[in-house]
């Protein structure tokens, strides 16, 4: 794990500070450690859960069908391939075909 370099600054009032303060201080932790063990796992779960594509069997089925040719890719799975490449084209590892 990488050293604490970076601040996040949060607006709260009196009453939520004095209550994150109680809390840690009840678990034993900074208010740092406190928040961070609240929000992080939340976060990671959020980011990763829109990052993955999840399909049902049958529309894996149907994708693989796909992929491989042997079903013609319907409008709306162009219109979805375009729309990926256009966002994430540049994240992607360039191909080279032979």
């Amino acid at each position: 794990m990488s050293a604490r370099e970076a601040t996040l600054d949060l607006r709260v009032t009196p009453e939520q500070k004095d209550m994150i303060r109680r809390a840690a201080a009840i678990r034993g932790q900074t208010m740092t450690e406190f928040v961070l063990a609240a929000v992080e796992p939340v976060a990671v779960a959020l980011v990763e859960r829109q990052e993955r594509i999840e399909l049902s069997q049958e529309a894996w089925r149907a994708f693989v069908r796909m992929v491989e040719g042997k079903t013609p890719a319907t409008d709306l799975a162009k219109r979805e391939a375009a729309e990926f490449l256009a966002e994430f084209a540049h994240d992607l590892p360039l191909v080279h075909k032979r």
